[in-house]
């Protein structure tokens, strides 16, 4: 958990700035960091020394100041001064390790070179900034740019977002393919799939989006395998899908794209352990070891060298397996289980992890806001 204080600040001369948190509520025993400044501690409480076990002291893992199921008598109130030196023009102070019970309105700040001439322009305290309820509640309905380590630098991930197919009201096929652009903020039809279909899969390899398989508008699967040349603008039929289902995932390894499981005509009652690799430079299909669990809804990901395969639905209920097949090998093994099991999820690789998001926890039409992430 980390608390953060954070304020906007626009001087005109270079200045140097005092913020101090005179009154700072926060649980029994904070210790002062040495490189916060200076630092005043005073213990208010009803209890006689030793009165209170040590122990109610230890907080119980992911509740907070609570201790052993009741809050520790007495509280704490806390001055602390931080000295900073600001630049001409707009400045962002972020400050964390302060205490999370801080009340802001005893948070203050002065300016001392420069006090006519320096304002605070906004200010803000939160709690548990880093979790993912935070994060998506102070970005809605705003563009975000979101970076990646790439050895010991930092860089924006930058591309562009396609929608291919699915299913559209009624829960028809459709042959609609858009393009989103995060720079311009701006959504565009691109030319339509060949063959419409909803519970399709898509891998994108060497600059074409790969659609495999789904549900057509007669209901029934379809081998349909057709890749779009994003440069050229234009859609190629490819060898048919060995084996016609949907609901499967895709995920590329190695210049081939495998298509897993899945099921037949919509049923999760049928679902398939099917692993199947495309070869795009011989445009031919091979089957490879099936997967260990028959399962559809599923995602997949490719994974330091393995595609890993997460989550799906079965008359019986939502699964936590996750599974890595090793083309090397040609073989799978099973990893630490989805806390969360579930379908319909969605799963990404980035900075040598794998992150597995939102999913329907119970089969059929159910949803979360889950967002678990798995290291290897």
């Amino acid at each position: 958990m980390t608390s953060n204080l954070e304020t906007n600040l626009r001087n005109l001369p270079r200045a140097a700035a005092l913020l101090a948190a005179a009154c700072a509520w926060a649980p029994l025993g904070v210790r002062a960091q040495d490189n916060v400044g200076s630092t005043a501690l005073t213990v208010y409480s009803t209890t006689q020394p030793g009165a209170v076990p040590a122990d109610l002291y230890r907080p119980l893992p992911g509740q907070g100041n609570v201790y052993n199921g009741q809050a520790v008598p007495g509280y704490a109130m806390i001055r602390q001064e931080r000295t900073v030196d600001l630049k001409k023009g707009l400045n962002r102070l972020n400050f964390r390790d302060v205490a999370a019970y801080i009340d802001p309105t005893t948070v203050t700040f002065e300016s001392l070179t420069a006090p006519d001439a320096t304002r605070v322009i906004e200010q803000r305290f939160e709690f548990d900034l880093v979790s993912t309820d935070k994060l998506m509640q102070r970005y809605v309905d705003q563009v975000i740019t979101v970076d990646q380590l790439a050895g010991d630098k930092v860089v924006p991930i930058k591309g562009k977002l396609y929608l291919v197919g699915g299913y559209v009201e009624g829960w028809q096929p459709t042959d609609e393919v858009h393009e989103y652009d995060p720079a311009a903020q701006q959504w565009r039809p691109l030319a339509r799939l060949p063959t419409a279909r909803g519970a399709l899969a898509v891998g994108v390899l060497n600059g074409r989006i790969f659609a495999v398989g789904g549900v057509g508008r007669n209901g029934r699967n379809t081998t349909a395998h057709e890749a779009y040349d994003i440069a050229a603008g234009r859609w190629t039929s490819l060898s048919p899908l060995a084996t016609a289902r949907d609901h499967l995932a895709v995920a590329v390894l190695g210049g081939r794209l495998h298509a897993l499981g899945g099921r037949i005509d919509g049923s999760y009652s049928r679902n398939l352990r099917a692993n199947e690799v495309f070869d795009p430079a011989a445009n031919r299909w091979e089957q490879r070891a099936r997967m260990p669990t028959a399962r559809s809804g599923i995602a997949a990901a490719n994974l330091d060298g393995r595609i890993v395969v997460v989550g799906g639905e079965a008359p019986g209920g939502t699964f936590g397996e996750v599974e890595a097949y090793d083309p090397a090998s040609d073989g799978w093994s099973n990893l630490p289980r989805l806390p969360t099991p579930r379908h319909g999820l969605g799963a990404v690789t980035l900075g040598g992890k794998l992150y597995v998001i939102s999913g329907g926890p119970t089969p059929g039409g159910s949803s979360s806001a889950a967002n678990e992430v798995f290291t290897p």
